[in-house]
């Protein structure tokens, strides 16, 4: 994928400019659901929000709007196809010049969505993302993980919806026909954690059990000691 290297410049940030799309089928545990919408709001601030949720929830929150998903099936690329196929629908609610896609399992910083404006004609990703392993408990460390991924996204919203319209199922990796795109750095990470049940499932295990990760760090900027952010991760107390 051909990729340009950070220019460190944006187009203007302006309020209002830019919609959040957040996804999620409700599986992460009760406690994490909640720490992660209080980070997600705090994070957001007052930006228009687009709820893609399997169970019906009301976060009693203004300028939201909320899509309600089907189970996906049970093949990858189904699953993958069912991804799509939201985010597709969501972007008929946008109303903004820029979009950016949230999960579920990774946690976001306010300067994630005010720093940085591609310009009309690409997508962009921000590198300055960590990865965590939930199963690692015994062993835990953020893994820096700068490569494309819907998490990190921030886009035009014609160009994204271009790119969406002429695809019927996505096939292989989910960023196949984002061919073009510009990476950026923030100065606070985004951190994603990775667990079983994740759209890979138990499949993601084995591939970063078996995966050299060079860049490893015990702490991280905003997120503290892995040690200790590792422990959000549970159900109620």
């Amino acid at each position: 994928m051909p990729l340009y290297r950070p220019r460190w410049f944006s187009e203007p940030v302006v309020p209002g400019d830019l919609t959040v799309i957040f996804m999620t089928l409700n599986k992460p545990p009760k406690h994490w659901q909640e720490f992660h919408k209080k980070k997600l709001m705090e994070a957001i601030e007052d930006k228009p929000l687009i709820i893609i949720t399997k169970n019906r929830i009301d976060w009693d929150r203004l300028n939201t709007q909320y899509l309600y998903q089907e189970e996906p099936g049970r093949s990858k690329e189904e699953r993958v196809h069912n991804i799509y196929f939201q985010i597709r629908e969501a972007m008929k609610l946008v109303n903004t010049p820029y979009i950016a896609l949230a999960d579920d399992d990774t946690l976001y910083t306010q300067e994630h969505f005010n720093f940085y404006r591609p310009p009309d004609n690409k997508l962009s990703y921000n590198f300055c993302r960590w990865h965590i392993n939930e199963w690692r408990r015994d062993d835990t460390c953020y893994i820096h993980a700068p490569n494309p991924d819907n998490p990190v996204l921030i886009a035009p919203a014609k160009k994204f919806k271009d790119h969406l319209d002429p695809v019927s199922i996505f096939r292989g990796k989910t960023t196949v026909f984002m061919n073009d795109c510009v990476s950026f750095y923030t100065l606070e990470p985004v951190l994603s954690f990775h667990h079983l049940n994740g759209l890979v499932g138990r499949r993601i295990k084995h591939r970063q059990n078996q995966k050299l990760w060079p860049v490893r760090s015990l702490s991280i900027p905003i997120w503290g000691l892995a040690s200790e952010i590792i422990k959000e991760w549970r159900e109620e107390d």
